[in-house]
């Protein structure tokens, strides 16, 4: 029997890891709403609900950049939303709220509408009656032009991978404790894999399997593969669900995920001709084609999707704003020379171009991140990078747009719908973002950047944080970080040998801080 308050489930045991992505940014969100000719709210001022929101590690970076924005969080785990309530009174929000949810009975009337409602990581993995809350919740709550996000399991990339759930269910699932379930799982398919013809198509998907499950974290592998519910769904049918809702269909949260361009033209004009151009059979067909298994889906309202025009063009793409990151191999090549150079961001999509013009706009929107250019601004970096080489600036405008394509394409440029200027290290008083000094004095590597990514730091980059509030300038910074050093809080080392000496310390920090704060800068964690 349903009931609001809490009552014990596997969230509570082993709490899932809460953390920010980046694909429901409402900058993002809010960018494919206006390519696709609606007028969502702003970032800078919406309302957003989440459901299944665990400790509010998506909603907490979104509330500290956007205070004249207001958001909700919801979740069934009392353990989850304790934490989170707890990290919303520290960093003092007063634009979040958390609060512990059966979303199968909750009335959504009483909170208003919302311009973007964010379910990500639940769909699949609560019973269908929850599901059927998900939808209609979205359905009621809302706003009339406002898009909602709801990732899930998706056949048929599912299907193979659910033989590989039912085997660790099988062996793991009536152990008493997670940890022993988890520990059974790893074994089960570690096993499997080892007895499996190695050239078999089945022993090919089990080692990748098992390759996967190696880097995956205990409480990703227990509410992933050993949940109670895990029902993938194949896309039509899911927009069946949402058409009951009085939603429809918008797009891909990753919307370079609905560009067919790696299967050539000849194969795009055949989709087109066997689905008669409906978006939704080609986007079944795009599913066959790549065996896929994860959507991040973006629903309307009926009338809103009726509307909807997809065109992706330089026009169409050029109003917004741009920003990336690359790593630039080789990195010694002349812009203006006509050899080739490979950018590669951090998720390993890539360009590689011998066109001066190419490479030159690739190195100015690296030299810009974190911060973004207008179409307009980005061609003009590009253009200056090539000064006193006029030859190379033909057909800069052709170059320029098959660019802003390709990238958007295959998703190796940012695209917002606002601009986005950040915190500079060379500031008087730098300082980095609230969660970002809170989490460095707890002691905490992971951070949440102002770009909705998720970041690493090192011992140095943790110290550094500490102290950049706003309150002290660089040498300031530098006499604390030595402070640190000799009390032992972290260690500097020079050659591999740690450094333990005031005068020595105070020569290195001296050198090095300048760039640990432009590190910092490029981490977008400056504000």
């Amino acid at each position: 029997m349903s009931s609001s308050a809490p009552v014990a489930n596997p969230y509570d045991e082993v709490p899932y890891h809460s953390r920010c992505f980046i694909q429901t940014h409402p900058q993002r969100l809010g960018f494919i709403g206006r390519l696709f000719g609606m007028n969502p709210a702003p970032a800078s001022k919406c309302r957003v609900l989440e459901l299944g929101c665990a400790s509010g590690g998506n909603l907490l970076p979104l509330a500290m950049r956007y205070p004249n924005s207001e958001f909700l969080g919801l979740d069934y785990a009392q353990v989850q939303v304790t934490a989170g309530l707890k990290q919303v009174e520290e960093l003092g929000l007063k634009n979040l709220e958390i609060r512990q949810a059966d979303l199968s009975v909750y009335d959504p009337a009483k909170d208003g509408k919302f311009d973007y409602i964010i379910c990500h990581g639940v769909y699949s993995w609560v019973p269908p009656v929850v599901q059927k809350a998900i939808m209609s919740i979205c359905g009621k709550a809302l706003s009339p032009q406002g898009i909602a996000y709801i990732s899930y399991n998706c056949y048929p990339g599912w299907k193979m991978r659910e033989i590989i759930r039912d085997a660790m269910l099988y062996h793991a699932g009536t152990r008493p404790t997670a940890a022993e379930r988890v520990q059974q799982a790893r074994a089960i398919i570690q096993f499997t894999s080892e007895i499996a013809e190695a050239d078999s198509a089945y022993g090919k998907i089990l080692q990748a399997e098992v390759e996967l499950l190696k880097q995956a974290s205990d409480d990703y592998l227990l509410h992933e593969h050993l949940e109670e519910h895990n029902a993938p769904c194949y896309f039509k049918d899911f927009i069946n669900r949402s058409l009951e809702a009085g939603l429809n269909y918008l797009g891909e949260a990753q919307v370079e995920e609905m560009i067919p361009h790696h299967l050539g033209q000849k194969v795009v004009e055949a989709l087109n001709r066997v689905s008669g151009g409906n978006i939704i059979a080609i986007e079944q067909y795009l599913d066959f084609f790549r065996n896929r298994r994860f959507r991040r889906t973006l629903l309307v309202h009926k009338d809103v999707a009726a509307k909807v025009a997809r065109n992706i063009s330089p026009e169409s793409v050029s109003r917004f704003h741009f920003s990336g990151a690359y790593r630039i191999e080789p990195g010694d090549v002349p812009v203006h020379e006509v050899k080739e150079q490979k950018f590669t961001d951090g998720e390993n999509r890539n360009l590689a171009s011998t066109q001066p013009f190419v490479k030159a706009m690739m190195h100015a929107l690296n030299d810009r991140w974190p911060h973004s250019y207008t179409a307009k601004e980005w061609k003009a970096a590009a253009e200056a990078k090539l000064a006193g080489h006029p030859q190379q600036l033909v057909n800069s405008e052709a170059l320029f747009n098959d660019v802003l394509i390709r990238g958007f394409a295959n998703g190796l440029i940012h695209v917002v719908d606002e601009p986005v200027h950040l915190g500079k290290a060379d500031a008087v008083l730098p300082m980095v973002t609230p969660l970002a000094l809170a989490r460095a004095k707890a002691g905490n590597r992971e951070v949440s950047n102002q770009w909705h990514q998720t970041v690493n730091l090192n011992d140095l980059q943790v110290a550094i944080c500490q102290l950049v509030d706003g309150t002290r300038d660089l040498k300031s910074i530098k006499a604390e970080l030595v402070k640190k050093c000799l009390e032992g809080q972290f260690r500097l080392a020079k050659d591999n040998v740690p450094v333990t000496d005031k005068n020595t310390l105070e020569l290195l920090l001296e050198q090095i801080l300048p760039q640990a704060l432009k590190e910092l800068e490029r981490l977008a964690l400056l504000i």
